[in-house]
């Protein structure tokens, strides 16, 4: 048994080590604007970040609430890094909140779900176009508005004996990680590998129908500029469990997408699907609902990036 899992392992190690990848698991950990590294009054304290409105083009599965209730409708929030001294050590938040498009909707922009991600990274750079990023994350997924009065009528037992697709108000996933990912870069071509450990989890499951408790995180990410204004990017995002062969996947988030660039601006098409590889055996954190889900959606995304020492940078050339 122990051989057929380092069997399995060995060509994911290989693909880690040698392949693409970014942590997105619908990117709710955002990336910092690209500051040109001018002179600036702030010296080395630097503020960036984006903010970002979205629609879900087509979602026949992904919810919409950490019980995985509803569907995702509408997506927003924002990224925000503070380089307390440049990239040595940075200080960054998230925010991500989504809208249930499902007909028990309490309306199509009241938040049904509110993750937040709190971080602590510093930036080594090394030779040959290359930097190791070593990071601390806290996050919170928590539940929004549940289901509206229609709904709840209409579904009287979930007041007593809930069941599928009930609200279940309770329901958080919360966790901290700690991660390390190597990074390098050219003009056209960004390639970067992670490997992460959950420290503390109580909560973040290890599979799209929230089964297991997620140990390990791996991450590998491909970014290509084919235009200056068009770029298009390939996440593969696994995890584990740790009830399991700690070493081996039990969950796959495969995202592609095609990002349009303007100035700040970035219009981008994603699609991603979480698939789960195997199933949870029987006993504790075994699914209630749905057992075996797979969450699929197509979505655009806008969003404005700002970055404090760039503007003042140029705003002093101008004079």
């Amino acid at each position: 048994m122990l051989a057929r899992h380092k069997a399995f392992f060995l060509p994911l190690a290989l693909l880690i080590l040698f392949g693409t990848g970014r942590a997105h698991a619908l990117n709710k950990q955002g990336e910092r604007a690209i500051s040109d590294g001018g002179p600036s009054p702030l010296g080395h304290f630097n503020l960036s970040g984006n903010l970002f409105f979205g629609v879900f083009l087509f979602n026949p599965t992904y919810a919409s609430r950490p019980d995985n209730t509803g569907i995702a409708q509408l997506r927003y929030g924002l990224h925000v890094d503070a380089d307390l001294y440049d990239r040595w050590l940075t200080l960054s938040y998230d925010l991500n909140s989504f809208s249930d498009g499902s007909a028990g909707s309490p309306g199509p922009f009241v938040p049904t779900e509110h993750d937040h991600i709190i971080g602590v990274l510093t930036t080594i750079p090394l030779p040959k176009h290359l930097d190791l990023t070593l990071a601390v994350h806290y996050e919170t997924d928590q539940p929004g508005f549940g289901p509206n009065a229609a709904f709840r009528a209409r579904h009287p037992d979930c007041q007593t004996m809930p069941g599928a697709g009930c609200f279940d108000a309770g329901y958080s996933q919360s966790y901290v990680d700690a991660y390390a990912r190597l990074t390098w870069t050219h003009p056209r071509i960004s390639l970067f590998a992670a490997v992460g450990g959950f420290l503390y989890n109580p909560t973040y499951a290890a599979r799209p129908d929230n089964t297991g408790l997620a140990l390990l995180r791996y991450v590998i990410h491909g970014e290509l500029v084919l235009l200056p204004w068009l770029v298009v990017r390939l996440d593969l995002n696994f995890f584990t469990d740790r009830d399991e062969f700690p070493l081996q996947p039990t969950e796959l988030d495969l995202t592609s997408e095609i990002a349009v660039k303007y100035r700040g601006f970035e219009l981008r098409f994603v699609g991603e699907a979480d698939l789960p590889i195997g199933t949870h055996p029987p006993g504790p954190m075994a699914p209630v609902f749905a057992p075996n889900l797979k969450q699929v959606y197509l979505a655009a995304l806008l969003s404005w990036s700002f970055d404090l020492r760039d503007w003042l940078a140029k705003r002093k050339a101008r004079r």
